[in-house]
């Protein structure tokens, strides 16, 4: 019989977190091969573009109420900013989720570089 002794455990910790992608939005939206990911570098845009979109709304909302009834103005004063932050962080909730899920791509595609399975 043969002496089989078992591989080396791997590693506790995990490999370390890939580079920033150089060249930012531009580099990983035309990279064709799928090595960067474009949502990483444009999230933060997202986010405060749909920040104003929801200010916006809000505006809209209040004056499209003010221009029906003074009482309708002042309920939508009080309801519609309400609306607006449970929408906005709501938005914001998507936003993590996503990144987290872009995170987890990142991190298992760096194990598997490691293990050299990718």
């Amino acid at each position: 019989m043969t002496d089989q002794t078992p591989p080396p455990p791997y590693p506790s910790t995990p490999p370390a977190s890939p580079p920033p992608s150089a060249g930012g939005f531009f580099a990983a939206l035309f990279d064709f091969s799928f090595t960067r990911y474009a949502t990483t570098s444009v999230i933060k845009v997202i986010y405060v573009l749909g920040t104003a979109f929801y200010a916006l709304m809000l505006l809209v909302v209040i004056i499209a109420a003010f221009s029906q009834d003074v009482g309708t103005g002042i309920g939508a004063l009080i309801v519609a900013p309400i609306g607006a932050l449970i929408s906005l962080a709501l938005f914001r909730v998507g936003l993590e989720v996503l990144s987290a899920v872009i995170f987890i791509a990142e991190t298992v595609r760096a194990y598997g570089r490691r293990d050299g399975v990718v």
